[in-house]
């Protein structure tokens, strides 16, 4: 099963993040401060810190971008494996186990992706599928 989502605040493809650093842009001040709150006080999973051996990652948005991405969820021996594709492009991706933190509000209900901008190549650092999405 497809499901059709955009993440919020982010227009960019991964092809495109490159050595790209994940920066303010000034749409984002139109957005309420409840969203702007929400993006900015999210953190990667211990899990995921010690994957990449990069206990400095904390911040989810103050290293990465969010992507406008399609997500499935596929459910095999009682656990979840989430993919995504970044919108314009037919490749599907593994979300990293380590990055999905399930249960946790999105602004707009919907998925939410953050993929890393330092230039280290790491990836989806967290996901967030929203509340009820498995």
């Amino acid at each position: 099963m497809h499901k059709k989502v955009c993440a919020m605040l982010g227009a960019a493809c991964l092809a495109a993040l490159g050595s790209a650093q994940a920066r303010w842009q000034a749409q984002y001040a139109d957005f309420p401060n409840r969203m702007r709150d929400w993006y900015e006080s999210q953190t990667t999973t211990p899990e995921t810190r010690e994957r990449l051996k990069a206990t400095w990652y904390i911040s989810c948005c103050a290293h990465a971008d969010t992507v406008k991405a399609h997500f499935a969820v596929g459910k095999s021996n009682g656990g979840d494996k989430w993919f995504y594709q970044v919108e314009g492009t037919k490749e599907w991706h593994t979300v990293p186990a380590d990055t999905v933190q399930a249960g946790i509000e999105t602004p707009t209900d919907e998925p939410v992706l953050f993929v890393d901008a330092t230039g280290r190549n790491f990836g989806p650092v967290c996901f967030f599928p929203g509340v009820g999405r498995i």
